[in-house]
C-alpha cells in the first residue's frame, strides 16, 4: 500500500534551497525540519550531523567533574574498576568504549558485567549485582 505524506503545515521555508545546498541536502528535507521547530541553518547542521564537535563542554554535564575525580583515585589507589552495562545499543556501546579506555589506562583489567537480554534483565541484574563480589578483587 503507497504512502502519502501530508504536510502539518502547507508554509515552506523560504531559504529552504539555500539552507538544502549548504546542508547538502533536498529542500523537502529542509522544510520538514523547518516545520520541526528548526529554524537556523546550525541548527538543522546539528540535527543532521550529530557528533563530537556538537557535544556539550564536560563541565556541562552534572556530576562528571566529581565521577572523574572518583575514577582517578580509586585507579591510582590500584583498585579494579567494574564496567556494569545494560544490554541495550547504549548501554553496550558505552561499556565497549569504557571497557576500551580501561584496556589503555593504567588500570587493571575491569569487571564487566552485562546483564542478559531485556526479557530477563531484572532477575539477571539482581543475580549479577548480588555476585559483584565474587567477579574479582576490590572491584567497586
Amino acid at each position: 500500500m503507497p504512502s502519502r505524506w501530508i504536510y502539518r503545515s502547507k508554509t515552506s521555508f523560504d531559504r529552504a534551497e539555500e539552507f538544502a545546498e549548504e546542508l547538502g541536502v533536498s529542500p523537502l528535507v529542509v522544510d520538514i525540519l523547518y516545520a520541526r521547530g528548526l529554524t537556523g541553518l546550525a541548527d538543522m547542521d546539528r540535527f543532521l550531523s550529530p557528533g563530537l564537535r556538537h557535544l556539550p563542554e564536560p563541565e556541562a554535564i552534572p556530576g562528571l567533574d566529581q565521577a572523574a575525580r572518583v575514577l582517578a583515585r580509586e585507579i591510582a589507589a590500584g583498585k579494579t574498576p567494574a564496567v556494569w552495562g545494560d544490554y541495550d545499543v547504549d548501554g553496550v556501546t558505552a561499556s565497549a568504549l569504557m571497557l576500551d579506555f580501561f584496556a589503555h589506562s593504567a588500570a587493571s583489567r575491569p569487571c564487566a558485567i552485562c546483564p542478559g537480554a531485556a526479557r530477563r534483565a531484572t532477575a539477571s541484574t539482581w543475580r549479577a549485582w548480588r555476585n559483584w563480589p565474587a567477579r574479582g578483587p576490590e572491584c567497586w
